[in-house]
């Protein structure tokens, strides 16, 4: 689901246009697991690879309310993603166990997947 609502044209400007898209969005959506999070990473890295060369810097923010079902293909495509101009920002909603958010978090170190790439 595309924040401002249209799947085929995700794109916003700026953090002012983050925020317009999520106010207008986040009060009509409801959250249902499973969290599978490789479909969405895989159409980010379409549309970063598609504007390679343009000086465009992208920024997914996933929300989530449940455990992911896609651990191992969800590190490796976020190694995939790291060598391009982009960021993904992990966002756990509600009251569950998102223990393995911490995972991700490259604080301590570089991100890994499970073949050590």
């Amino acid at each position: 689901l595309a924040l401002n609502g249209d799947d085929s044209n995700p794109r916003v400007q700026g953090l002012e246009g983050i925020l317009k898209a999520y106010h207008q969005t986040i009060e009509n959506i409801w959250f249902a697991g499973p969290s599978y999070l490789a479909p969405v990473l895989n159409a980010f890295a379409s549309i970063v690879q598609s504007t390679k060369g343009q000086p465009i810097y992208h920024v997914a923010m996933i929300f989530t309310d449940g455990q992911l079902h896609d651990v191992s293909e969800t590190k490796s495509l976020l190694v995939s993603l790291s060598h391009l101009p982009c960021s993904v920002v992990l966002i756990g909603l509600g009251k569950l166990d998102f223990t393995e958010f911490h995972e991700f978090d490259c604080d301590r170190g570089r991100l890994k997947d499970d073949e050590g790439n």
